[in-house]
């Protein structure tokens, strides 16, 4: 199945109503203890932020879920 804008905005819909267990709903079927994501380095500047995540879980199963995430964040002013 091909990535489109709407099913990335699916995907975030649950944190766009502050529902953070809607956008891990599949991680959380296979990582008993959730995603476990920490905070590895982070840029400010002015109002945007880089965040590297790291992700040490273990799936259900014993496999490493072992993950990198990179998030930009911005605020708007109104």
């Amino acid at each position: 199945m091909a990535i489109t804008s709407d099913s990335v905005r699916e995907i975030f819909k649950g944190f766009e109503n502050g529902d953070g267990d809607a956008f891990f709903a599949k991680l959380s079927q296979v990582l008993p203890h959730g995603a476990q994501l920490h905070v590895e380095e982070l840029i400010v500047k002015d109002d945007e932020a880089i965040v590297e995540l790291h992700s040490p879980a273990t799936a259900k199963n014993g496999m490493r879920f072992d993950n990198r995430y990179f998030w930009v964040v911005y605020s708007t002013r109104a």
